[in-house]
């Protein structure tokens, strides 16, 4: 290498070329030079996406200070920024399905990659965050006569929003508790109990009560209600002879 431009990491033999007049010979204590690493200084912006939102490397975007002259991203990164997150101390590479919550946002180091840096990250440094996802919920009509059983199985829930290959066995994993509103008095809200008496209810999940992740819960303009109608009650009355005069009583 000649002493001009810049030369890559390393440990490099001193040579004298062409002296006049004179061979070269190098004693066993002559000397080296040591190119080291370069710190440079990482800064991305902070990312937040929704739950199931597709992430690319490009939506990424990230600064560095410190790159030494005539050098860019491309350079140091020839084939591309490596990104990965870190969750506590879980490394999650880019691609992966990752839950709702705050990640740290890392670049992949190696002994080649990035060339003739090490990494460090500045006070702008952002993190990845992962917000909920909206998921609606649709439940079917149900109608029972007044004094008929009914189950949670009887039940019928729709869904729409669901991300990657989620569905409601996955993400209610555990099973579903729900409550009931009635709808003519939104005060009268029934939990861990059906409603008995006559009238119709809203159906909804108790969130307090079920287990499940990544999603807020919506409910479908066209949910059906729960609903609890009159029984016909049938009875016979016999007939009654009476003579003027006599008192009629319940017991007759």
């Amino acid at each position: 290498f000649e002493i001009s431009g810049l030369i890559a990491v390393g440990e490099y033999r001193i040579r004298i070329d062409n002296p006049q007049n004179y061979t070269i010979e190098y004693s066993e204590t002559h000397g080296k030079v040591a190119i080291n690493k370069k710190g440079l200084i990482v800064n991305t912006t902070a990312l937040e996406l929704e739950y199931g939102t597709p992430l690319t490397s490009g939506a990424l975007q990230t600064t560095f200070d410190g790159l030494a002259q005539g050098e860019d991203e491309t350079s140091v990164f020839p084939n591309g920024i490596p990104y990965y997150f870190i969750d506590g101390s879980t490394r999650i590479e880019l691609g992966e399905v990752i839950n709702v919550g705050t990640y740290q946002i890392r670049i992949d180091e190696t002994a080649t990659i990035p060339k003739n840096y090490f990494l460090e990250y500045g006070v702008d440094h952002g993190d990845f965050i992962i917000t909920p996802k909206e998921l609606i919920i649709d439940p079917q009509s149900v109608i029972k006569e007044y004094g008929q059983p009914i189950t949670a199985s009887e039940i019928d829930l729709l869904f729409a929003g669901f991300a990657y290959d989620d569905n409601s066995n996955v993400v209610f994993s555990q099973g579903i508790i729900y409550y009931f509103i009635d709808e003519n008095d939104p005060g009268s809200v029934y939990l861990d109990v059906f409603p008995r008496d006559v009238g119709i209810y809203e159906i909804r999940i108790n969130e307090d009560e079920t287990f499940f992740e990544n999603y807020t819960l919506a409910y479908a303009i066209t949910s059906g209600r729960y609903t609890i109608e009159k029984k016909a009650l049938s009875f016979a009355i016999n007939d009654l002879v009476i003579e003027e005069g006599d008192v009629i009583l319940n017991s007759d």
